[in-house]
Order: C-alpha cells, then sequence, then structure tokens
C-alpha cells in the first residue's frame, strides 16, 4: 500500500536529513529562532501528508511518485546556487509565518 512504501521510506529520510541539516547548520549558520515554528509546521505538513496517501489508489500512487521526484530533481539541477546563503527576506511574525509556510 501507498502508505506502507512512505513509512519505510522514512527510515532512510531521516538519516539523509539529519546530515544535510547538520552540513547546512554548519555552513550557512541560519538564524535558529525560525528552525522551531519550520519544524512544527513541517511535522504538521508531514502527517497532513501521510493522511491523504492513505486515499490514494496504488495504481495512482507509483505515476504520482515519479512526476514528483522528476520534478524536484529538475528544480534541484536547475538551482545550484539553492541553500548557499542565508538572507532573513522578513523579520518579526512575518519571519516566522515565512518559516512555518515553507515547513
Amino acid at each position: 500500500a501507498p502508505v506502507q512504501l512512505l513509512a519505510t521510506n522514512k527510515a532512510g529520510s531521516i538519516a539523509g536529513t539529519s546530515v544535510s541539516s547538520l552540513t547546512y547548520l554548519r555552513r550557512v549558520r541560519p538564524d535558529l529562532r525560525t528552525a522551531l515554528p519550520l519544524a512544527l509546521a513541517a511535522f504538521a505538513g508531514s502527517l497532513g501528508g501521510a493522511f491523504v496517501a492513505s486515499f490514494i489508489p496504488r495504481d495512482a500512487f507509483n505515476p504520482v511518485t515519479l512526476v514528483v521526484l522528476v520534478l524536484v530533481g529538475a528544480y534541484t539541477l536547475l538551482k545550484p546556487e539553492l541553500g548557499r546563503s542565508s538572507l532573513l527576506r522578513f523579520s518579526g511574525r512575518r519571519h516566522y509565518g515565512a518559516a512555518m509556510l515553507t515547513g
């Protein structure tokens, strides 16, 4: 089932995301006050995504996953400067709102 596929993939994702996050933290030095709202919003989005995935039929899941992976891969290849610098565009509540929306 799609939900089981996503759950199995999460173990590898956690390891990869942890290493990437630590590398980003060391190299870019982002504003850590942003991390908590962003993480909470990302967690809520993850729960919502898992809930939605439970309603996707298996026949439709594989093509959707393939298209999303190709789009994310293309975006990553076309934006090599992504994440090299940290420029705050907002401040105060707008900053936290943007971080939560991103999460």
